[in-house]
């Protein structure tokens, strides 16, 4: 939603309208987005919940004059209340229910027993909506970041970026520090003006329009083009974890959430959180670098970005396709690992090293099964190294192969010869 300013008490209903009809909010001023934090989300969700229930308080009503009058009276004044408080007027919304007709006659007990029950969560209700609520990124980034308060484990720097590990209460979180957080107001400005200039000029290299905007300027043009080239061209906030060679294995989910897996400390929680719109532009982005489709009819994708080494598995398919995926990310190392490597990192001892490497010579069937991320296409990776060159046939095949072919001989696994 687009705003010349923030203004949370009279842009109460847009936002309010925003969290129903797409579960998040965030507000764009042109240099800056300001996103929701997800625990004001979960109470204008409440809210909503609560207007939802208010709304069908109807009841049955006798065939009375009186009855009639008392009725239409209360669904005015509920009415008017639901409005209000979906502007943010809470107080005045609690005001008009406690005006609400309740008559002493015997059949009027059912009506005030409802209504009573009814409006109550919204006389208890109390929220308030400010500048608080809201976490204010740079606009080329769309993704939240949570603060974690514990020790630094450790602290490195990746090619693009810099990480801490961050333990809490036992727990270990994976927090990367984005270099676009660290601009100034005039840094930002500029990438804003660049951005818009790249967009509407084709023709010009993006290094020929940053040297005429940055003129009189002290900028590092190096630095504002390289972030510039992370969210135009490829992944965003999203590349700078893609960039750590220390991870196994990153996971995004529909919601946003990113967990990752590290050859030291296994899997962690991720400080950064994506936005839908963050995830709809990482899915855009994935159909561009793959050349291939990923939509309605094509809801799963896989690719290999050679560039990085990496694959991507995405989903967008839960019931009907979603453009916000889940993603699973697989990182593989600059050079294939070796057996002592594997060794080196624990992951094997000497014991199981020794018969991986008599089996290899051997010729013996192996079949490699384990948990996702546990490590089976690395220890494959290796052991196809271990098997003598002259001995070497290897056949690469689909799934459904696969199982064509247990079908085919009677699921006896013995005779599988790949």
């Amino acid at each position: 939603m687009r705003i010349s300013r923030l203004d949370p008490e009279n842009q109460f209903a847009e936002i309010f309208q925003e969290v129903e009809e797409t579960g998040e909010c965030i507000l764009d001023s042109g240099l800056t987005c300001y996103v929701l934090k997800t625990e004001a989300v979960l109470e204008l969700k409440r809210l909503s919940s609560i207007l939802q229930s208010l709304s069908r308080c109807t009841v049955k009503l006798p065939a009375s004059e009186a009855c009639r009058e008392c009725g239409k009276t209360r669904s005015e004044l509920i009415g008017k209340a639901i409005e209000l408080a979906k502007r943010g007027k809470l107080e005045d919304a609690k005001l008009l229910l406690m005006k609400v007709p309740v008559g002493a006659e015997e059949r009027c007990k059912l009506c005030i027993m409802k209504f009573r029950r009814c409006s109550h969560p919204l006389l208890n209700y109390s929220f308030k909506l400010d500048e608080t609520c809201f976490v204010r990124r740079p606009f080329l980034s769309l993704t939240v970041k949570e603060t974690v308060d514990g020790e630094v484990i450790e602290e490195y720097k990746t090619p693009l970026s810099s990480v801490r590990i961050v333990e809490k209460d036992g727990i270990l979180f994976y927090d990367p520090e984005l270099p676009i957080n660290g601009l100034t107001i005039g840094e930002l400005s500029l990438l804003a003006q660049l951005k818009a200039e790249i967009e509407g000029n084709f023709s010009e290299s993006p290094q020929r329009l940053l040297e005429k905007l940055s003129t009189g300027h002290l900028v590092d043009r190096q630095k504002l083009l390289s972030i510039l080239d992370v969210y135009l061209n490829k992944l965003g906030d999203l590349q700078y974890i893609i960039a750590d060679r220390r991870l196994t294995d990153i996971y995004v989910s529909s919601s946003g959430r990113v967990r990752v897996s590290s050859y030291e400390y296994g899997d962690m929680e991720c400080t950064l959180r994506f936005t839908s719109r963050e995830l709809e532009r990482i899915a855009s982005r994935l159909r561009m670098l793959s050349g291939k489709p990923f939509d309605q009819s094509h809801p799963l994708a896989s690719y290999f970005w050679e560039e990085e080494n990496c694959r991507f598995s995405a989903v967008g398919y839960s019931g009907s396709y979603s453009s916000r995926p889940d993603l699973a990310i697989r990182l593989w190392p600059e050079k294939p690992w070796h057996i002592l490597d594997i060794l080196h990192r624990g992951s094997v001892n000497f014991t199981l090293a020794a018969l991986l490497t008599v089996a290899a010579n051997l010729g013996a069937a192996v079949i490699i099964a384990g948990d996702r991320g546990g490590g089976k296409s690395t220890l494959l990776q290796s052991f196809l190294f271990m098997i003598p060159k002259q001995a070497r046939k290897v056949a690469l095949l689909t799934e459904r192969e696969i199982h064509r072919w247990f079908f085919e001989e009677d699921f006896n696994i013995s005779e599988l010869r790949v």
